[in-house]
């Protein structure tokens, strides 16, 4: 799929390429140095602590100090840099497309090393910007038994911050337009040549919106879509997350909830109560008054007069004329589902403070026996 081929003509490069090659070599040439700085005083801290290593960085120092294939991989990072005077074709068979794609070979390394070097940016941020690498974080770290690599830091930054996660996700979408727009220029009329078109069909992509106005039409240019719509499916769960927790409430907000709602609620269940007994009170007033006295049995056909009952069937007319009244029975209803939540709101701010009373009078037992065992044994 992939061909390699020398330009013709030798290298044609203008002076301003030129430059701008012998720019990367330089800066490449300064990170390298920047790495066996870093190695070195690896190994020396290493020394430091007592494990004896040769002289210098080389294989043997570095094996024993299990940091060789780290400086392998941080020394491959930084190779893929397009060189001065080096200048090829890059044939891509285009599969399903019935076509190839020839880039120039500073273009792939350019892309290549815009990613590649990204690799740097969690141990930039976790050695020399935030306090990760600090004395009393290593102390801590070391405690615990965590190791503080790229792997912690890239747990910590975006499980904690949410301006990072964005400026990660602009980063992907900036270098994801790039390398859309390089892969899509070999294409005759190619509308994604164009920096603005390649970040509105990556920004359509990653928010899965899919327009379909734009779209790769190479395999490179479809690899990158790809690439980016797997970023976007992590970068916005991680997002989701970030939000729900910088959103979630902290314990003493959550206890000033849970009192304003006992207190919502203890008002609501006074003032059904106060609904209920007038209820009460009005449906008694209305069988006293005399609305009820006289009732009709419609089973005997005669009028029922309650002067004539006993004063214990005139308490259960009151009675069942009284819990008769729908009103009344609303208002009980009511009443009876405030009370639930009364409850339910006590019971929901109790149990942590019965929890932690409980803690403490454990603790409070466990310490009396251990000072009495301590007397008895003196």
């Amino acid at each position: 799929m992939w061909v390699l081929e020398q330009k013709e003509g030798g290298s044609g490069e203008s002076g301003s390429s030129a430059g701008l090659k012998g720019a990367a070599l330089a800066l490449t040439l300064l990170g390298l140095l920047f790495l066996y700085k870093y190695y070195d005083s690896k190994i020396a801290l290493k020394r430091l602590a007592g494990v004896k290593l040769a002289p210098g960085v080389t294989y043997s120092s570095l094996r024993g100090t299990g940091l060789l294939g780290a400086c392998l991989l941080d020394v491959l990072v930084m190779l893929p840099i397009p060189l001065p005077g080096v200048d090829f074709k890059i044939t891509v068979w285009n599969k399903g497309l019935g076509r190839s794609s020839t880039y120039s070979s500073d273009a792939v390394f350019c892309i290549l090393c815009m990613f590649l070097r990204c690799f740097y940016l969690p141990r930039f941020y976790g050695e020399c910007i935030s306090d990760l690498a600090s004395n009393a974080g290593q102390a801590f770290a070391r405690l615990n038994r965590i190791k503080l690599d790229e792997t912690f830091t890239i747990k910590y930054v975006l499980a904690n911050s949410l301006d990072c996660v964005g400026f990660v996700s602009l980063l992907s979408v900036l270098t994801s337009a790039y390398a859309m727009m390089v892969f899509e220029r070999p294409v005759a009329d190619a509308t994604l040549g164009h920096y603005s078109n390649c970040i509105w069909l990556i920004v359509i992509t990653m928010t899965t919106v899919g327009y379909g106005d734009e779209y790769p039409t190479t395999f490179m240019g479809r690899v990158i879509s790809i690439m980016a719509s797997i970023a976007a499916v992590m970068l916005l769960a991680i997002t989701v997350n970030l939000v729900i927790t910088k959103l979630s409430l902290s314990r003493a907000e959550s206890k000033v909830v849970e009192i304003m709602d006992r207190v919502n609620v203890r008002r609501e269940l006074k003032q059904r109560a106060c609904i209920a007994m007038q209820r009460w009170i009005r449906a008694y007033q209305a069988f006293a008054s005399g609305t009820a006295a006289h009732t009709h049995n419609s089973a005997q056909a005669y009028m029922v007069i309650p002067e004539m009952h006993s004063s214990k069937r005139k308490n259960q007319d009151m009675l069942n004329y009284v819990w008769s009244n729908l009103p009344l029975l609303e208002a009980l209803n009511d009443l009876k589902q405030i009370k639930r939540d009364n409850d339910v709101a006590h019971m929901r701010c109790d149990v942590g403070e019965l929890a932690g009373s409980l803690q403490v009078f454990l603790k409070r037992i466990s310490e009396s026996i251990t000072g009495a065992r301590q007397a008895e044994g003196l």
